[in-house]
């Protein structure tokens, strides 16, 4: 089986630049497998790049990973962009957040507590502290 993740990533420019940068690599076929697995459409004049993946192993030595990674800092290098990298393991102490450039970050880890408990009716209290159905 493995370790597994949870892995998001979010990058956006400017929409201009955005779609020169993909025209450029659609040209040279750079980064086409790892932009085929992610979403790309733009918003308000800004353009996005989002990919998520659940229960993956997240190698950088599996070709897989590296492709995203390669495209990751493909864009790092370029000042007009802003990116998010989340990847949370299966342990809750296992949590990888990266950023880069000058905008708002678009991710962010929460914490919280999620309950299996089934609505039921309670117990009310006697002056003893005994309980007895209300």
């Amino acid at each position: 089986m493995g370790y597994r993740s949870t892995v998001t990533y979010a990058i956006y420019a400017p929409e201009k630049v955005l779609i020169a940068k993909l025209a450029a690599w659609r040209l040279t076929g750079e980064h086409a497998q790892a932009l085929a697995e992610c979403s790309i459409g733009t918003d308000k004049g800004d353009g996005y790049i989002t990919f998520e993946v659940n229960d993956v192993k997240w190698y950088a030595a599996y070709e897989d990973v590296a492709i995203h990674e390669l495209l990751w800092e493909a864009l790092e290098q370029d000042s007009e962009f802003t990116g998010t990298f989340v990847r949370l393991g299966e342990d809750d102490n296992d949590t990888e957040y990266h950023t880069f450039g000058e905008g708002e970050p678009l991710l962010r880890v929460t914490r919280g507590i999620e309950t299996d408990v089934p609505e039921f009716k309670p117990f009310g209290y006697a002056e003893e502290g005994v309980p007895h159905k209300a």
